[in-house]
């Protein structure tokens, strides 16, 4: 079901989160939700708290239904004092990744990669004005989210959104559901110590590999020549 924003106000005590974390990629995740027009947020998006450092290689939104986006998105992440720490702007042609809820999937775009400090941030994307006669399939968010996991060392602290003509960090209107959900962030995949060798450890093995084998072919050569010696004496 498809419910406008500003008529769903009244809703805002349904909404009841998981507690259990996910070590996946993505920041957060849902199972289920309701689906809401954004008509009178421009920006929208939600607040969390980081426990510990963790970093982040990319910027996405929720595509509901997976049809494919009708407009581009700006996706933005701010820290507490409204500085823009990246932003990507999120298209079909961005990389797709499952959702653990039927109602669509998400699309990522890299970002140089951020490591976040322990503090508060907030993560927003821009959505187009509303018209249903040039654009009359505009992109949904989800909102009431239930079953709700988040990526280790995230807490998810409120909903944003605010009225704007332009991109911007999005606000507490104060009108909004709770556990709405557009735009998402992808933590990057840590990998296992030894599992991967450093460009600099793998230069040192084709070097070592190298001159064992310059060896073998040296060692090779000085036994040929002794042997074809032997055979003129």
């Amino acid at each position: 079901m498809k419910v406008s924003l500003l008529s769903a106000a009244a809703l805002a005590g349904a909404m009841t989160f998981g507690t259990a974390a996910q070590a996946a990629p993505l920041g957060l995740d849902f199972t289920s939700g309701t689906v809401f027009q954004t008509v009178g947020f421009n920006n929208l998006g939600w607040s969390f708290q980081v426990t510990s450092a963790v970093t982040l290689d990319g910027l996405g939104l929720f595509d509901e239904g997976a049809p494919g986006l009708t407009d581009t998105h700006q996706v933005g992440l701010w820290d507490s004092a409204g500085t823009l720490l990246r932003q990507a702007t999120v298209s079909n042609a961005s990389a797709a990744q499952a959702s653990a809820s039927t109602l669509g999937r998400w699309l990522f775009e890299d970002i140089a990669s951020i490591t976040l400090a322990a503090g508060t941030y907030a993560i927003g994307a821009f959505y187009p004005n509303f018209d249903p006669n040039p654009d009359p399939f505009p992109d949904f968010v989800v909102g009431l989210a239930t079953g709700l996991t988040l990526a280790p060392n995230i807490a998810y602290l409120t909903s944003l959104a605010s009225a704007a003509d332009a991109f911007a960090e999005p606000g507490g209107y104060g009108l909004v559901v709770p556990g709405l959900f557009g735009p998402n962030f992808r933590v990057a995949a840590e990998v296992p110590p030894g599992a991967v060798p450093e460009p600099a450890s793998l230069a040192l093995i084709a070097l070592a590999l190298a001159t064992v084998a310059a060896a073998r072919r040296r060692c090779a050569r000085a036994v040929a020549t002794r042997r074809v010696g032997s055979t003129h004496r």
